[in-house]
């Protein structure tokens, strides 16, 4: 009542007017009410104060049904206040790039109030293309942002840990193969400031299967292998990715062949392929992959079939297997199928050693004639095996052996010599009751197996007869011991299973040994007609 003037009727507004009023009651007053009035309308602007992407757009208008004409709208992003002679004006939408803007709208004399936008500004979130869903096995996908100079940093799979500038940062145009169903974890930073964390899931679909040999005309006997990218990638144990095919022109289902060895070619045929696993999103196949061959007999009398010196059945070990062609200046390439093991072509130059069992597939080619392909299958003759391993024993302990080769007869000596047919037959344990070495070996028709060793000594009380002094050390060690000596001795390092793994001589003093593979081993030390036995092990 003491400061202001008293309303009676509507006021008129000519220019940048700012109110306050209140309402009084005898001795009682209201809050203060405010409000600033514009002739030529106050901005709108957006986004509103808070947090921002950089580069997002800002429009600013009058409002609905505020009068334009004559109106210019001016901003500044230094901090400072805008106006007709300060800051820019605005025309179109603009890229936010500043944490502060200030806007003002201008009509000859008349100005609005200043409108103040502040904001923390955050990278927008980096984009994949393609996007995140069900993708063929090895999709390509690019990352962009839509803030200018901002780095990508990305992670596929990886735990929960948030990104951080120590991932893996996107270059410009990289593309990141995507191989197997995985999350996509990517983050934008412009400085210290880091955009959202996004993360996009993709599904991969199974590879389709490629063949070895491209369609069309081959030679007879010609070996298609059947890949898949997805069974190469696969890194889940329990996951069984298979290939199944077809070989008379029909579509191929999970029922279909399953694929297991290369498919050799006697006649014209169409092999279709299809990748297919069943898993936790239930039953998955890839496409269909088709390839036509038209078979090409090859003139007997062109290349001969090869031939291999020692027949198909069981076999020495070491056994030396010659091939050859009957066909002058024709080359040989062969497979060894050993186990699982994918096999390789390989030129044949010289004699093949039979150490385990394996088939040999061999064909002699001539420029563009093949031969036959010829196959043999070899079984070696399993090593014998020792019942209780090499080392020291009780005096009268009884050794067994035994070979996994049906109906081989064992042959064993027990003076060092290398056993043969002609040595003792193995027929009842044998019992130890002397230092000794035990060999043997495993025969069936003409075929031998490896011979088998095992050193025992005796266990003694008799402190007179083991060689004291004898250190070994480091015991753990990585391979490399020192052995101290207090006379010249030979050492012999047998293996946990009895066999000698390494015979050596040295002088008194300091000696080493070196053991390249991990295990337990023993040590025997003999000198001067004393031993001793040393248990030492190999990380």
């Amino acid at each position: 009542k003491t400061n202001g003037t008293e309303y009676t009727a509507p006021i008129t507004i000519n220019a940048l007017t700012a109110f306050k009023a209140v309402a009084v009651v005898d001795e009682g007053t209201s809050f203060v009410s405010e409000a600033v009035y514009s002739l030529v309308g106050v901005p709108q602007v957006t986004p509103e104060s808070g947090r921002a992407t950089y580069d997002s757009l800002v429009v600013i208008t009058l409002g609905e049904g505020v009068p334009t004409e004559g109106v210019k709208i001016y901003y500044t992003t230094d901090g400072t206040e805008p106006s007709a002679t300060n800051g820019t004006e605005y025309t179109a939408p603009f890229k936010l790039r500043a944490p502060m803007l200030k806007v003002i709208a201008v009509k000859g004399e008349d100005v609005s109030p200043v409108v103040t936008r502040e904001y923390s500004l955050l990278p927008a979130a980096p984009v994949p293309t393609p996007g995140a869903g069900k993708v063929p096995y090895g999709t390509k996908v690019k990352l962009t942002c839509a803030t200018d100079n901002a780095e990508i940093y990305y992670r596929i799979d990886g735990g929960y840990t948030p990104l951080s500038k120590s991932d893996k940062r996107y270059e410009e145009g990289e593309e990141i193969e995507i191989t197997t169903t995985c999350q996509l974890k990517v983050i934008a930073f412009v400085g210290d400031a880091a955009s959202v964390q996004s993360t996009y899931r993709y599904t991969v679909t199974l590879a389709d299967p490629e063949f070895s040999v491209p369609e069309g005309e081959v030679q007879a006997g010609t070996r298609v292998v059947l890949s898949s990218k997805s069974i190469e990638a696969n890194t889940i144990r329990d996951k069984q990715i298979n290939i199944a095919y077809t070989t008379d022109g029909s579509d191929p289902d999970r029922n279909s062949t399953l694929y297991t060895e290369p498919i050799e070619l006697t006649e014209d045929v169409t092999i279709k392929a299809i990748t297919w696993t069943v898993w936790t999103q239930g039953f998955e196949k890839s496409g269909i992959s088709t390839a036509t061959y038209t078979v090409k007999e090859t003139p007997a009398e062109k290349v001969a079939k090869p031939e291999f010196s020692i027949a198909s059945g069981e076999v020495s070990f070491g056994a030396k297997v010659e091939i050859s062609c009957a066909t002058e200046g024709a080359k040989i390439y062969y497979y060894c199928y050993i186990g699982d093991a994918e096999p390789k072509a390989i030129e044949y130059k010289e004699a093949i050693e039979i150490t385990q069992s394996m088939k040999i597939s061999a064909v002699a080619m001539m420029g563009d004639d093949k031969s036959e392909v010829a196959e043999a299958t070899y079984t070696v003759i399993a090593k014998p095996t020792f019942s209780i391993a090499a080392g020291e024993v009780e005096a009268g302990t009884t050794v067994t052996l035994a070979c996994a080769t049906e109906e081989a007869v064992i042959y064993y000596t027990v003076d060092g010599s290398e056993p043969t047919a002609e040595s003792t037959e193995y027929k009842d344990a044998i019992e130890i009751t002397k230092a000794m070495t035990v060999k043997a070996i495993a025969i069936k028709g003409e075929a031998k197996s490896e011979v088998a060793e095992a050193a025992y000594t005796i266990k003694t009380a008799n402190e007179d007869v083991e060689l004291a002094g004898v250190s070994v050390y480091p015991n753990p060690s990585n391979g490399v011991f020192n052995i101290e000596l207090p006379v010249a001795a030979t050492i012999e390092v047998f293996m946990s299973n009895g066999m000698l793994y390494q015979r050596v001589k040295a002088l008194a003093g300091s000696a080493t040994l070196n053991i390249e593979r991990s295990g337990i081993y023993f040590f025997r030390i003999t000198g001067e007609g004393r031993t001793a036995i040393k248990r030492v092990v190999v990380r």
